[in-house]
Formats: structure tokens, C-alpha cells, sequence
């Protein structure tokens, strides 16, 4: 059974396929890997470094089907891992709000994290809100990620291109800072036909997953010529 989550306790949670990408499961009432059940000791196996996509990820929207980021969170979401999209939260809305900190980061380089006002007085307590700096928060999932997997802790930083967007370059500070394991996949291009190939076998590569080669369905109607890996050619790796 590809779709199942194995809780530390060693229980399995099973849940059923309900579409291409999604499958649906008792660890949660919703899409495996989301926010987790941390009153069940869940946290986030690993966390991932991507390009800011401008609000699309918070809005629900998408720019352009499968682009490479889109792929490998798919992919992930495949096998499965339960990996935390910083894109899918807002944050630094202090800026806007004028309340706490007001003035830091307003670049949106300036802040390492782990240097992160909001970090430093409350660091591990509750969850970042909305008013939270990006790079406090992200460094806050770091240390959860952390915390649950130990030396098995890992950033996956997907670069696009041939080079890191500014905030990556930060993220790769972080997980510096901390001795997390950062694993990083590239692809020259954003949109091609060939990402979802590249972007497994460097995963594979790096342990997070075990594919048997086959690519089982097309990605997006826009490119009904491109393949991808689904959950029955993937398997979780020994690095996780």
C-alpha cells in the first residue's frame, strides 16, 4: 500500500487514492503530507527551499501547470513524505501592520533566522502567525523538523535556473546553522518535459526515495506528452 504514513509509534496510518495527485487518510482530514498532527507526535520529515511564487500557492492559484516546483512536491506527496511548502503560508504581514519589529527585513535579505527578533522571544512557543518575519518562521520549522528526525532532518532545495533565488541562499544558511542535511535538486530549465525524470533520479540519488523507473501517468492537460511517477513506481528511501 503506497498510501499510508508510519507514526513513530510504529503504527500505520492507510488511507485511499482520491485523485492523480491527492489521496486522503486518518492522519489527518485532508491531503497527506499536510499541516501535521503534532498532538499525535507528527511533525514535518523535511522541509522545502523554493523561489517565493508571488501569493499563487496562498490564493489557490497557479501560474502555469507543472512547472518544477509543482513537480516536486508532487512527487514527494507521492511516495509520501510530509514536507513542509513555505509558499503555502503568508508571513511578514508585521510590514503591513506596522506592529511588532516594525523596520526589520524589510528587504526580505537581512534576516537569518536563527538571528530572527520574532524567533528570539518565543522560540518553540506555539506556532508563527502571519505577522511572523518568513525567515523566523522557516528557521521555526527547521528546528521542528529537527527536533522530530533528528540527524535524518533534511532541506530539499529545489533551484531553477542557474542560480539560488535570495531567500534559497538564506534558507541554505539556516540549515547550516542548525546541521540539517540540505539535498539539492536542479533543473536548468522551469518548465520542461524531462523535470519529472530529473527531478526523481536526483531524489533518488539522494536516498528520499526508491523509483523502479516507470513513469505511470501523463502531468497536466496543458502537456499531455509529459510523465511522471506515481505512487505505485515509488517507494520511501533509506534517508528518511
Amino acid at each position: 500500500d503506497p498510501f499510508h504514513y508510519l507514526l513513530p509509534s510504529g503504527k500505520k496510518i492507510r488511507g485511499l487514492r482520491t485523485g492523480h495527485v491527492d489521496f486522503s487518510s486518518s492522519f489527518r482530514f485532508g491531503v497527506l503530507p499536510g499541516f501535521p498532527r503534532r498532538d499525535m507526535g507528527q511533525d514535518w520529515e523535511v522541509v522545502l527551499s523554493v523561489r517565493y511564487d508571488d501569493g499563487h500557492a496562498q490564493s489557490g492559484q497557479v501560474e502555469r501547470h507543472d512547472d518544477a516546483t509543482t513537480l516536486a512536491r508532487r512527487i514527494l506527496m507521492h511516495v509520501p513524505v510530509a514536507a513542509y511548502y513555505p509558499n503555502n503560508f503568508a508571513k511578514s504581514q508585521y510590514l503591513e501592520w506596522n506592529s511588532r519589529h516594525a523596520g526589520h527585513n524589510e528587504d526580505f535579505s537581512s534576516c537569518n533566522g536563527f538571528d530572527c527578533p520574532f524567533w528570539l522571544e518565543s522560540p518553540g512557543i506555539g506556532s508563527p502567525t502571519t505577522e511572523w518575519c518568513w525567515a523566523g518562521s522557516f528557521f521555526w520549522h527547521l528546528k521542528k523538523c529537527l527536533q522530530y528526525k533528528a540527524g535524518k532532518s533534511i532541506v530539499i532545495q529545489v533551484q531553477v535556473g542557474a542560480e539560488l533565488g535570495e531567500g534559497q541562499v538564506i534558507e541554505g544558511r539556516m540549515a547550516e546553522h542548525l546541521g540539517i542535511k540540505l539535498v539539492r535538486i536542479h533543473c536548468p530549465e522551469k518548465f520542461h518535459r524531462d523535470n519529472a525524470k530529473l527531478i526523481t533520479q536526483q531524489l533518488g540519488d539522494a536516498g528520499i526515495l526508491i523509483w523502479n523507473g516507470a513513469s505511470s501517468y501523463f502531468t497536466a492537460k496543458e502537456h499531455p506528452d509529459w510523465r511522471m511517477p506515481g505512487a505505485e513506481n515509488l517507494r520511501r528511501g533509506p534517508a528518511l
